[in-house]
Protein backbone atom coordinates (compact mmCIF):
# COMPACT_ATOMS: atom_id res chain seq x y z
CA UNK A 1 0.00 0.00 0.00
CA UNK A 2 1.36 3.29 -1.02
CA UNK A 3 1.96 5.81 2.00
CA UNK A 4 0.35 9.17 1.61
CA UNK A 5 2.70 12.00 0.69
CA UNK A 6 3.62 14.36 3.55
CA UNK A 7 2.65 17.78 3.14
CA UNK A 8 5.32 20.45 3.30
CA UNK A 9 4.37 22.76 6.62
CA UNK A 10 5.66 26.21 6.87
CA UNK A 11 8.66 25.60 9.10
CA UNK A 12 9.90 23.29 6.15
CA UNK A 13 9.68 26.20 3.64
CA UNK A 14 11.91 28.19 6.10
CA UNK A 15 14.64 25.44 6.38
CA UNK A 16 14.59 25.45 2.33
CA UNK A 17 14.94 29.08 2.47
CA UNK A 18 17.62 29.18 5.11
CA UNK A 19 19.82 26.82 3.24
CA UNK A 20 19.32 28.32 -0.19
CA UNK A 21 20.17 31.93 1.44
CA UNK A 22 23.61 29.81 3.32
CA UNK A 23 24.53 28.52 0.31
CA UNK A 24 24.46 32.12 -2.00
CA UNK A 25 26.73 33.49 0.95
CA UNK A 26 29.03 30.56 0.99
CA UNK A 27 29.11 30.88 -3.27
CA UNK A 28 29.32 34.82 -2.79
CA UNK A 29 32.36 34.26 -0.13
CA UNK A 30 34.19 31.86 -2.30
CA UNK A 31 34.27 34.00 -4.71
CA UNK A 32 35.11 37.11 -3.17
CA UNK A 33 38.18 34.55 -1.35
CA UNK A 34 39.56 33.31 -4.38
CA UNK A 35 41.13 36.74 -5.65
CA UNK A 36 44.48 36.50 -7.06
CA UNK A 37 46.65 38.27 -3.94
CA UNK A 38 49.34 40.81 -4.93
CA UNK A 39 51.71 42.36 -2.77
CA UNK A 40 50.64 45.55 -0.91
CA UNK A 41 46.99 44.73 -1.32
CA UNK A 42 46.34 43.50 2.46
CA UNK A 43 46.19 45.99 4.89
CA UNK A 44 44.49 49.03 2.32
CA UNK A 45 41.41 46.74 1.64
CA UNK A 46 40.65 46.14 5.26
CA UNK A 47 37.72 49.40 6.15
CA UNK A 48 37.21 49.68 9.64
CA UNK A 49 33.72 51.13 8.83
CA UNK A 50 31.26 49.05 11.45
CA UNK A 51 28.83 48.35 8.54
CA UNK A 52 31.92 45.74 7.10
CA UNK A 53 31.66 43.52 10.13
CA UNK A 54 28.77 41.30 8.97
CA UNK A 55 30.69 40.59 5.57
CA UNK A 56 34.04 40.33 7.82
CA UNK A 57 32.86 37.83 10.11
CA UNK A 58 30.88 35.72 7.05
CA UNK A 59 34.35 35.60 5.89
CA UNK A 60 36.49 34.87 8.96
CA UNK A 61 33.64 31.57 10.04
CA UNK A 62 33.74 30.08 6.66
CA UNK A 63 37.29 29.72 7.22
CA UNK A 64 37.10 28.53 10.09
CA UNK A 65 34.68 25.92 8.91
CA UNK A 66 36.91 25.33 6.30
CA UNK A 67 39.77 24.49 8.79
CA UNK A 68 37.60 22.31 10.98
CA UNK A 69 36.24 20.28 7.69
CA UNK A 70 39.82 19.99 7.11
CA UNK A 71 40.90 19.12 10.42
CA UNK A 72 37.77 16.05 10.87
CA UNK A 73 39.29 14.82 7.34
CA UNK A 74 42.83 14.72 8.72
CA UNK A 75 41.36 12.71 11.98
CA UNK A 76 39.93 9.95 9.72
CA UNK A 77 43.04 9.70 7.28
CA UNK A 78 45.50 9.48 10.08
CA UNK A 79 43.45 7.76 12.82
CA UNK A 80 42.49 5.19 10.36
CA UNK A 81 46.37 5.03 9.08
CA UNK A 82 47.27 4.60 12.90
CA UNK A 83 44.85 2.07 13.40
CA UNK A 84 45.77 -0.28 10.75
CA UNK A 85 49.65 0.20 10.27
CA UNK A 86 51.89 -1.15 13.70
CA UNK A 87 54.73 0.84 11.83
CA UNK A 88 52.34 4.10 11.49
CA UNK A 89 51.06 3.65 15.05
CA UNK A 90 54.46 4.13 16.66
CA UNK A 91 55.44 7.13 15.07
CA UNK A 92 51.80 9.01 14.64
CA UNK A 93 50.11 8.12 18.17
CA UNK A 94 52.79 9.46 19.95
CA UNK A 95 53.06 12.57 17.50
CA UNK A 96 49.01 13.00 17.60
CA UNK A 97 49.03 12.57 21.92
CA UNK A 98 51.03 15.84 22.21
CA UNK A 99 49.29 17.84 20.09
CA UNK A 100 45.75 16.29 20.98
CA UNK A 101 44.53 13.95 22.99
CA UNK A 102 44.00 10.58 21.59
CA UNK A 103 40.60 9.27 20.58
CA UNK A 104 41.27 5.18 21.58
CA UNK A 105 38.63 2.34 21.04
CA UNK A 106 37.47 0.25 23.75
CA UNK A 107 39.12 -3.30 23.75
CA UNK A 108 35.71 -5.11 23.74
CA UNK A 109 34.10 -3.01 20.85
CA UNK A 110 37.65 -3.96 18.61
CA UNK A 111 36.74 -7.82 19.63
CA UNK A 112 33.46 -7.50 18.36
CA UNK A 113 33.98 -6.29 15.08
CA UNK A 114 36.22 -9.06 14.42
CA UNK A 115 34.03 -11.67 16.07
CA UNK A 116 31.16 -9.93 13.40
CA UNK A 117 33.80 -10.05 10.55
CA UNK A 118 32.88 -6.35 9.80
CA UNK A 119 34.70 -5.62 6.50
CA UNK A 120 36.93 -2.17 6.78
CA UNK A 121 34.22 -0.17 5.83
CA UNK A 122 31.71 -0.92 7.90
CA UNK A 123 33.92 -1.33 10.75
CA UNK A 124 34.84 2.45 10.10
CA UNK A 125 31.25 3.96 9.92
CA UNK A 126 29.21 0.87 12.23
CA UNK A 127 32.11 1.22 14.82
CA UNK A 128 35.22 3.88 14.93
CA UNK A 129 33.01 7.08 14.01
CA UNK A 130 30.53 6.60 16.50
CA UNK A 131 32.58 5.86 19.12
CA UNK A 132 35.03 8.46 18.57
CA UNK A 133 32.31 11.00 17.96
CA UNK A 134 32.21 12.56 21.62
CA UNK A 135 35.40 13.53 21.57
CA UNK A 136 35.33 14.49 17.84
CA UNK A 137 32.68 16.77 18.49
CA UNK A 138 34.33 17.90 21.89
CA UNK A 139 37.79 19.15 21.00
CA UNK A 140 36.15 20.77 17.81
CA UNK A 141 34.06 23.05 20.04
CA UNK A 142 37.14 23.77 22.15
CA UNK A 143 39.42 24.12 18.93
CA UNK A 144 36.53 26.33 17.30
CA UNK A 145 36.13 28.63 20.76
CA UNK A 146 39.92 28.84 20.75
CA UNK A 147 40.54 29.94 17.27
CA UNK A 148 38.19 33.37 17.81
CA UNK A 149 41.09 34.77 20.28
CA UNK A 150 44.00 34.12 17.37
CA UNK A 151 41.96 36.03 14.52
CA UNK A 152 44.30 38.97 14.31
CA UNK A 153 47.38 36.95 14.17
CA UNK A 154 46.27 34.63 11.87
CA UNK A 155 44.47 37.17 9.65
CA UNK A 156 47.28 39.39 9.61
CA UNK A 157 50.98 38.68 8.54
CA UNK A 158 53.89 41.17 8.36
CA UNK A 159 56.02 39.96 4.86
CA UNK A 160 59.77 42.06 5.02
CA UNK A 161 58.66 44.45 7.64
CA UNK A 162 54.92 44.92 5.62
CA UNK A 163 51.82 43.94 7.59
CA UNK A 164 49.44 42.22 5.19
CA UNK A 165 45.80 41.46 5.87
CA UNK A 166 43.29 39.45 4.90
CA UNK A 167 39.22 40.84 5.23
CA UNK A 168 38.23 39.62 8.40
CA UNK A 169 37.20 40.07 11.99
CA UNK A 170 40.98 39.33 12.72
CA UNK A 171 41.86 41.80 10.60
CA UNK A 172 39.67 44.30 11.08
CA UNK A 173 40.40 44.17 15.00
CA UNK A 174 43.79 44.76 14.14
CA UNK A 175 43.83 47.50 11.72
CA UNK A 176 41.00 49.25 14.35
CA UNK A 177 43.64 48.78 17.40
CA UNK A 178 46.72 50.40 15.34
CA UNK A 179 44.16 53.17 14.05
CA UNK A 180 43.55 53.50 17.65
CA UNK A 181 39.78 53.76 16.66
CA UNK A 182 38.16 51.13 18.85
CA UNK A 183 36.81 53.52 21.03
CA UNK A 184 35.75 55.65 18.54
CA UNK A 185 34.07 52.73 16.84
CA UNK A 186 32.23 51.74 20.01
CA UNK A 187 30.82 55.48 20.37
CA UNK A 188 30.06 55.72 17.21
CA UNK A 189 28.19 52.58 16.48
CA UNK A 190 26.22 54.11 20.06
CA UNK A 191 25.52 57.08 19.04
CA UNK A 192 24.12 55.76 15.82
CA UNK A 193 21.98 53.50 17.57
CA UNK A 194 20.88 56.45 20.17
CA UNK A 195 19.57 58.80 16.72
CA UNK A 196 18.03 55.31 15.31
CA UNK A 197 15.68 54.89 18.46
CA UNK A 198 14.92 58.85 18.62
Amino acid sequence: MLRPRKRLRPVDFLVLGVGVFLIAVALRLFRDMSVPWTPGSGVEAVSTDPGRLPYYAARTTLRMFLGLAASILFTLVVGQWAAHSRRAEKVLVPMVDVLQSVRTLPRELDDAARMLRLTRWQRLWQLEVPAAMVPLIWNGMMSFGGAWFMLAASEVITVSGRDEALPGMGSFIATATAEGQVGRLLLAGEHEHTRRAA
